[in-house]
């Protein structure tokens, strides 16, 4: 019974060991998600940006350079 026990209490202490490392893993994967989706909200709203700037300026074939220039 005695042996028992002490292999109970080995598992729980690396089952234990294990959560502890998992769950930092888990808590450094959602500081980088919340950081990606910060940035990827930024350049959302530049593309928006720029999208808009480009409707609001009319396309004029004389801005453009032929190709052989």
């Amino acid at each position: 019974m005695e042996s028992r026990l002490e292999t109970l209490e080995s598992k729980l202490a690396h089952l234990e060991l294990a959560f502890d490392e998992l769950n930092q893993v888990v808590y450094s994967q959602a500081l980088q998600l919340d950081k990606l989706q910060a940035e990827a909200q930024k350049l959302q709203g530049r593309l928006k940006e720029v999208v808009e700037d480009m409707q609001s300026q009319p396309y004029s074939a004389e801005d453009e350079r032929p190709p052989h220039y």
